[in-house]
């Protein structure tokens, strides 16, 4: 069985075993956002600074598996380029080890270890992979989720609020009173590391087990498993946990804007430059960005930049003076520190190591 706190595997080798092995052919996993499959598991291993395996990946579901890992070179196109995208599924992120930024709706959110984030299928986000970082998600299509939520129930004890909020947000979504809603929830532990190892590491180690050693009954074990694993994460003694409606439509197309006119420029912008261009204060620009960033004016124009400087020093053959001017800085040194403080290592060692 594999086991998420160790990062091993026990008696069972997903590579030897497992008899429905996929090649990574021609798509990336997980970055596909429709399902064939009912429900899904991705064990996704992140390590920056390992440029021959930057991202390990290890999916099953009950029609397949896959164990590999990309390159820099590889998966970078999938993971930086910060373009937002949606499923037609649930998405279910967890934090199993380190800590992770999630940019959903333009609103960046950090999990720590123990951590969740559940997804309805109209939300935009996308995950930030800078960090050295194990997460898994858990996928469950539409239909595998309106089978979990209206099967006939026999006990009282099944209407405690917890599963009427848990309910409620699959519900919503699947009845399409709204269809365009966009809805998240944010899990935030409330008890210690040894309780999340021992009660929901535990259940995504059975998931992993049912579907790589199915049995009789294997099916109706895994829909156990899921509301089992549900029932921990909405009883509130257990997480903090409150459902989120993304903000006010004009905001989102103002920060877009933003955004947009910040990644043409090209180079830093400065609080004044989009005063003058968007006939709005500072101040409440600042505000919009910090909302759908979680960073100020001047650092979210810094990230673009170093984010467009990396993408410089692989794909042109500009040397880094070059580089700093075109991205606005007043000398090599200064471009030299922030892209250190942003990335670890020199603009040099980055081309050297990534490309």
């Amino acid at each position: 069985m594999y086991h998420l706190s160790t990062g091993t595997t026990g008696k069972w080798n997903i590579v030897g075993d497992y008899k429905n092995i996929l090649e990574p052919s021609g798509f990336v996993l997980p970055f596909n956002y429709r399902t064939e499959v009912p429900f899904e598991l991705f064990l996704c291993t992140s390590l920056p600074d390992n440029p021959d395996a930057r991202l390990i990946i290890m999916q099953s579901s009950p029609r397949s598996s896959l164990y590999t890992s990309f390159s820099n070179a590889e998966i970078a196109p999938y993971i930086d380029n910060g373009k937002l995208h949606q499923h037609d599924f649930f998405e279910l992120m967890f934090v199993i080890e380190g800590t992770v930024y999630q940019n959903i709706e333009y609103e960046r959110h950090v999990y720590p270890a123990g951590s969740c984030c559940l997804i309805n299928t109209n939300t935009q986000h996308i995950e930030e992979y800078h960090n050295a970082s194990r997460i898994l998600f858990l996928q469950l299509s539409k239909n595998f989720a309106r089978n979990l939520f209206t099967a006939e129930q026999y006990f009282p004890t099944e209407d405690a609020p917890c599963n009427g909020l848990m309910k409620n947000f699959f519900l919503q979504t699947l009845h399409q009173e709204n269809p365009e809603q966009k809805e998240y929830i944010d899990f935030i532990p409330l008890r210690d590391a040894s309780w999340v190892k021992q009660y929901i590491h535990s259940i995504f180690e059975k998931m992993f087990h049912e579907i790589q050693e199915p049995v009789f009954g294997s099916s109706f074990q895994l829909r156990a498993l899921c509301m089992e694993l549900f029932w921990h994460l909405f009883d509130q003694n257990n997480y903090q946990n409150t459902p989120v409606k993304p903000g006010t439509e004009s905001e989102r197309i103002l920060f877009e804007q933003l955004s947009q006119f910040m990644k043409k420029t090209g180079r830093k912008v400065s609080r004044r430059q989009l005063e003058e261009n968007f006939n709005y204060s500072g101040d409440y620009l600042y505000k919009i960005i910090r909302k759908y960033t979680g960073l100020g004016i001047y650092e979210y124009s810094s990230s673009l930049c170093m984010t467009r400087a990396a993408q410089l020093l692989l794909s042109s053959q500009m040397n880094i003076n070059e580089i700093a001017e075109l991205l606005g800085f007043c000398n090599y040194t200064q471009f030299y520190k922030a892209f250190e403080e942003y990335y670890h290592m020199t603009p040099k060692t980055y081309r050297k190591t990534m490309h």
